[in-house]
């Protein structure tokens, strides 16, 4: 008699077949809304938990379905992403014998509604579909670059945590650093010295703007230094690639008493530094 000894499991890994994550590739499949996987995966989820029992599902995914353009493929290929971690095997569509999706790759049409159903019949595309599900395979790299581009879907390429391939070597300055996309702003610009803004506007770098807003009016700079925000708009008025933008009373929105009140004080800035009228200076004598 032959004795066994007893395997404890630790951990249980069950495959399930979402095959995609599309809405509209799915209802050509027949199948329920992703919403519908999604819920059952939170339940399977709290009860493993609540058993404690480690299983964990691993879905089975389909490229290339009728239905299923680049479009979709990326959509795919971002949820794959963010489960953080990539297939080992990844079904191609094939056709078979008796099923509305065969009826659909030969007729290109869907027999439940006889309206057209975009096919992925080029071999070269079915590539590219597979590649993007696999997408941190190096070897894909090629497929998955011209499909990010033919599907309008560039930004998925970068250095950003949502990327899903790094830029080509001569592609670097055309896909800036994610911290060089967003638009650095110097508020409020007009205490800057012109050393300070001088400095400030070198930094720029490639693929990045600058945004430099401030009120030359609300100077609180001693009166030995220049506003370098005044500065800036004398030297580089005229110089290609800037643009400055002069607001006036009528492009500011306050509230109307508000405004009252500084037209107000305007005026009676303007009038101290003209004189007011039948007033009279004092000039007063050093001892």
């Amino acid at each position: 008699m032959r004795l066994f000894p007893a395997v404890r499991w630790e951990k249980i890994y069950r495959n399930w077949a979402p095959e995609h994550v599309s809405d509209q590739v799915l209802r050509y499949m027949g199948k329920p809304r992703h919403a519908v996987y999604e819920k059952f995966c939170r339940k399977y989820a709290a009860l493993n938990e609540k058993l404690g029992k480690k299983q964990y599902l691993v879905p089975y995914l389909m490229s290339s379905h009728p239905g299923c353009g680049l479009r979709e493929a990326v959509e795919l290929a971002e949820y794959v992403r963010d489960l953080g971690y990539m297939p080992e095997q990844v079904q191609d569509f094939y056709p078979t014998p008796s099923t509305l999706s065969t009826v659909m790759y030969y007729t290109g049409l869907d027999p439940r509604t006889m309206e057209p159903v975009y096919v992925p019949t080029d071999p070269h595309e079915k590539e590219m579909q597979r590649a993007l599900i696999q997408y941190r395979d190096p070897k894909n790299y090629a497929l998955i670059h011209e499909a990010l581009v033919k599907a309008g879907r560039t930004d998925l390429i970068g250095y950003g945590p949502k990327c899903l391939i790094r830029p080509r070597r001569g592609e670097a300055e055309k896909a800036p650093h994610p911290a060089q996309k967003q638009p650095a702003q110097k508020r409020p610009a007009q205490n800057t010295t012109r050393e300070q803004m001088k400095m400030f506007l070198t930094r720029l770098g490639f693929g990045s703007k600058i945004v430099i807003t401030g009120d030359i009016t609300q100077i609180d700079l001693p009166s030995d230094k220049v506003s370098g925000l005044k500065d800036a708009v004398r030297i580089l008025d005229n110089v290609p690639d800037i643009a400055i933008c002069r607001l006036t009373a009528s492009d500011v929105v306050r509230h109307a008493l508000v405004q009252r009140i500084i037209a107000a004080y305007e005026t009676a800035e303007h009038s101290a530094k003209n004189g007011l009228p039948g007033q009279k200076k004092v000039y007063r004598r050093k001892l």
